[in-house]
């Protein structure tokens, strides 16, 4: 298991959703011009969460926690329709127990959650609907 493997089988999973939006995966910048043009576009981030370091069922496996959060952002003047289409159809795609692999790591998704949309503290010409989608493994 290598967190890579983990970040680009969530990562990759919202790449097969239609219809595709313009996206900011971990450690990538969308320049400001790119942005200037979008009415819409989401960021991406993977984040492990802790390691239960417990022998499951004496299998000697240990159990990985964490989420991929999924950031959804529109023009404040756009409206919330976009978002909330967007952050169901997000919900719906990583739906409870869906396992995704990259090679030998196999991520489970325990559920998703969407959160309340909230004006961005830093350009406030986007409003941001969060999902957060949870996951584990096994190691």
């Amino acid at each position: 298991m290598s967190f890579a493997d983990v970040s680009k089988a969530l990562c990759d999973h919202v790449d097969t959703m239609d219809p595709t939006w313009e996206t900011q995966r971990p450690n990538q910048i969308i320049k400001t011009e790119v942005l200037e043009g979008l009415d819409q576009y989401q960021r991406l981030n993977v984040v492990n969460t802790k390691t239960d370091k417990i022998a499951y069922g004496g299998t000697g496996l240990n159990q990985w926690d964490g989420f991929l959060q999924v950031l959804i952002f529109v023009k404040a003047d756009t409206g919330d329709a976009d978002a909330n289409a967007r952050a169901d159809a997000i919900k719906a795609h990583f739906y409870d127990g869906l396992d995704l692999t990259e090679g030998a790591t196999t991520v489970c998704i325990l559920n998703s959650h969407i959160g309340k949309p909230y004006e961005d503290p830093v350009d406030p010409k986007w409003w941001i609907t969060p999902v957060t989608v949870y996951y584990f493994l096994f190691t």
